[in-house]
């Protein structure tokens, strides 16, 4: 009796292995291969990308970030800042303005201030930006939203619980830059995540959807 029991336990086994397997071979197929774009906008198969709760087993396909011209509003207004010490001496020698009582000392150190706050936003921005970011598995989806100087929150769905992933195109500034926005609706807990602005929509929205229906065709089986 304990023999036969041992067999079927090995039967099972051997049998959840080969699914696991099945799916795998599937998963390969409908994820692109290894690549970056956008200034790592996105990253199909990222090698070097790790989280708190993966699992063992937990490989991850997809890294999106919002598209990098996001970004581009904040550089400037830096930019625009940075040069604003230098516009304000120019309107004031222009004025004929006398600054002797400002010494070399006192404008060195309002100098440092001023600078020392523009690269303190430049940071928190970036960081903002790099480490705000929507994970894919072959398990499930996450949404990853860093608050720099504060924390983060974490969102995250079953791979099958989605029950509908929509793309929505943002126009023709986002067509030529290749970026939009998905929704995963999904029937967990966590109900809609919003993938916003993102790089490569499209194939995006694809992966996802057929990862979950791979995930979906076998989870029964399993």
């Amino acid at each position: 009796m304990m023999e036969s029991d041992n067999r079927k336990v090995n039967n099972i086994a051997e049998s959840q292995e080969q699914i696991r397997e099945l799916v795998d071979m599937e998963i390969e197929k409908v994820v692109p291969r290894k690549f970056s774009k956008w200034f790592g906008s996105i990253q199909y198969r990222p090698t070097k990308v790790r989280f708190a709760t993966q699992n063992p087993d937990e490989r991850v396909y997809l890294v999106i970030r919002m598209h990098w011209i996001r970004n581009l509003g904040w550089i400037l207004n830096h930019i625009f800042y940075s040069t604003l010490p230098f516009i304000l001496l120019t309107v004031l020698n222009l004025l004929n303005i006398n600054l002797s009582f400002l010494s070399f000392q006192n404008y060195t150190i309002i100098l440092l201030v001023f600078y020392s706050i523009i690269l303190t936003s430049v940071i928190r921005n970036f960081f903002d930006w790099y480490f705000d970011v929507y994970i894919v598995t072959n398990e499930r989806v996450l949404d990853y939203e860093f608050k720099p100087f504060v924390g983060y929150v974490l969102t995250e769905a079953p791979l099958d619980s989605i029950q509908d992933v929509e793309e929505k195109s943002l126009g023709f500034l986002a067509d030529i830059f290749d970026y939009g926005s998905i929704k995963v609706r999904t029937a967990s807990t966590a109900g809609e995540l919003a993938f916003d602005y993102i790089a490569d929509p499209v194939q995006v929205r694809d992966t996802i959807s057929d990862l979950a229906k791979i995930i979906k065709r076998y989870q029964n089986a399993d």
